[in-house]
C-alpha cells in the first residue's frame, strides 16, 4: 500500500494529531523498563501527552482506569511486574483503553518468550512493536536475537508482521532500515529516520511510547492504522532532523527530543 492511497495529506493528519494531543493531554500508563523509563516519561511529554510509570500490583490497575493508553515493556521483566502487567491490562482491556506491546529482548530467554506468549493469550493488544527478530519469534518463526538486538536478515519479518496481526487482531509494528506496518488486511513500509537512531538507547523504548501516545487520540482520526502510521512517519522525521543537526549519539538524542518538543508545540510549523 502507497501512503497516498492511506492519506490525501500525511503531513495535515500529523499536525491534526497533535493538535488533538496537545488539547486533550492524555494521561499514558506505561509499565516499563527501568533502563529507559525517564526517556519514555520525557518522550512523552514533549510529545504533549502527561506520562505515568507503575510497577506496584497496588496502583497499576487502577491507575489505567484514569489513562487514555496503556504500554507494556517487558525490557525489564520479573514475576512480580509480569503479574502487575496482567492485571492493569486486563483492567484496560475492560474499559476499552488500547495496549501497546514492546516484547523486548522476546526469545532471547525462554522466560521472556513464555511470559509474552501469556501477555498475548490473556491480553488483547492494539499494537504489537518489535524489531525483526522479535516480530519473527513471536510468529513462530525461527530468528536469531542477541539480547535486545535482533540479528535477523531478509525480509522474513513482513510475512511474520502480517501473521502476528491476524492472529492477535492487532497492529504490528517492525523496526527496521526500513520499518513496516501491518493490520490484518493492509501493510505499509516506511522509509526514513536516521541511522543514529540505533546508537542511541532506548529509541525503541522511546517509539513504544510514542505509539501509546497517538493510540490515545481518536477525535480526529478514528483509523488507529492511520494514527500509527502518522506517529511512526514523525518520529522518522524528528529523526532525520536531528541527524543534521548533530552526529553524536549524546548531541543526536538532545536534539532528537528537542525536535518533538518543537513540533509539537507547534504543529503548523
Amino acid at each position: 500500500m502507497e501512503l497516498t492511497d492511506l492519506f490525501s495529506d500525511l503531513n495535515k493528519t500529523g499536525q491534526n494529531l497533535l493538535n488533538e494531543i496537545n488539547e486533550q493531554k492524555p494521561l499514558i500508563l506505561q509499565l516499563t523498563n527501568e533502563v529507559t523509563m525517564n526517556d519514555s516519561a520525557s518522550i512523552t511529554l514533549n510529545w504533549g501527552a502527561l506520562p505515568v510509570m507503575s510497577s506496584g500490583k497496588e496502583d497499576a490497575a487502577e491507575m489505567v482506569e484514569s489513562a487514555a493508553a496503556l504500554l507494556i515493556n517487558i525490557g525489564t521483566l520479573n514475576d512480580h511486574k509480569l503479574e502487575v502487567m496482567l492485571n492493569a491490562g486486563r483492567r484496560a482491556n475492560q474499559l476499552g483503553i488500547p495496549v501497546i506491546l514492546d516484547p523486548v529482548g522476546a526469545g532471547a530467554t525462554d522466560y521472556r518468550i513464555k511470559s509474552v506468549n501469556i501477555l498475548l493469550d490473556q491480553l488483547d493488544f492494539a499494537v504489537i512493536k518489535g524489531n525483526q527478530s522479535e516480530i519473527d519469534i513471536l510468529a513462530g518463526v525461527d530468528s536469531e536475537i542477541r539480547g535486545v538486538e535482533s540479528m535477523a536478515a531478509g525480509d522474513n519479518y513482513k510475512d511474520s508482521a502480517r501473521k502476528l496481526a491476524e492472529s492477535h487482531s492487532a497492529i504490528t509494528v517492525v523496526t527496521g532500515p526500513e520499518d513496516y506496518i501491518a493490520d490484518s488486511d493492509r501493510a505499509i513500509s516506511l522509509a526514513g529516520g536516521d541511522e543514529m537512531l540505533g546508537a542511541v538507547v532506548g529509541t525503541g523504548c522511546m517509539l513504544g511510547s510514542s505509539l501509546a501516545v497517538f493510540a490515545a487520540v481518536s477525535d480526529h482520526e478514528p483509523d488507529l492504522f492511520k494514527r500509527v502510521v502518522a506517529a511512526v512517519h514523525l518520529y522518522n522525521v524528528a529523526g532525520e532532523k536531528a541527524g543534521r543537526i548533530k552526529y553524536s549519539p549524546t548531541a543526536f538524542k538532545t536534539e532528537f527530543l528537542d525536535s518533538i518538543y518543537h513540533k509539537s508545540s507547534n504543529p503548523d510549523s
